[in-house]
């Protein structure tokens, strides 16, 4: 049996999470972490002017404070100006501080757990995986600050990134199993669209059953680079507010014009 514990962090464009899986003598438990306003920690760094004038990275943030949210889009720039910031600011020193502190909670909200044991697995969105600047300066950001807050010491531990799409999938894969098994010899194809704050991920993929029907093998994973239209999670929620508006001005509870065309 699997004996090492495993911290899964989701990097989001809005909102970053986490969540630690380990075996309890023989049974799997999953427990998320909880932060101070739920389980999503927002995804955000804050800007100050020091007494130069000068912008930068600040803990505390002021009345005059700006931030931006494009932590994990903005490691496409590596070692260049960070998109949401001035150009001093680079694209992984804002990542960086945004994953020390994002980190830092996690130890303190999980001091229960023993974290410096666990392996890290990260997820990342897949069309950005065709961009070198962008993998090295996601795997070279985690590893270090994972080493500076988690991995204490000597102890140095497993990083593994995953596509986003396919960690989605995994628990309406097991539900699915469970609901229509799979006869023991035959497959199923899975078609997944995640759609993020920032990006949109499509996975596709093959499950076979092996000749008994008890273990499943997950097998030619496709992710299409490009898509017709870049679907973003700001889309989805526009369209969904536009169809709740109308029905709702379809009912007489809207004050104002209605919506033409």
């Amino acid at each position: 049996r699997v004996q090492t514990p495993w911290l899964s962090i989701d990097l989001g464009t809005d909102g970053t999470c986490a969540a630690v899986s380990f075996l309890d003598g023989y049974v799997p438990r999953v427990v998320s972490v909880i932060f101070e306003d739920g389980p999503i920690y927002p995804s955000r760094v804050y800007l100050s002017p020091d007494m130069t004038g000068t912008w930068r990275l600040t803990d505390s943030p002021s009345p005059d404070s700006l931030y931006t949210t494009l932590i994990k889009m903005g490691l496409r720039f590596g070692e260049g100006a960070h998109p949401g910031c001035p150009d001093h600011i680079s694209a992984t020193e804002v990542a960086r501080f945004f994953l020390k502190r994002f980190l830092l909670e996690v130890r303190e909200r999980m001091a229960w757990f023993p974290l410096e044991e666990a392996n890290v697995l990260v997820s990342f969105p897949p069309r950005l995986a065709t961009l070198p600047r962008f993998v090295s300066a996601l795997r070279s950001t985690f590893s270090e600050v994972l080493r500076e807050v988690i991995w204490v010491g000597d102890r140095s531990g497993l990083l593994r990134f995953r596509e986003e799409a396919f960690l989605v999938a995994v628990p309406s894969l097991f539900h699915d199993l469970e609901v229509q098994p799979l006869s023991p010899g035959t497959s199923r194809y899975y078609w997944v669209m995640d759609f993020g704050g920032g990006t949109t991920d499509v996975c596709g993929f093959l499950c076979t059953a092996d000749s008994y029907g008890e273990e499943h093998t997950v097998s030619h994973l496709t992710y299409p680079q490009r898509l017709a239209h870049h679907l973003a999670g700001n889309d989805v929620t526009r369209a969904f507010y536009d169809l709740l508006y109308r029905h709702l001005d379809d009912l007489g509870l809207v004050l104002g014009p209605s919506i033409e065309g």
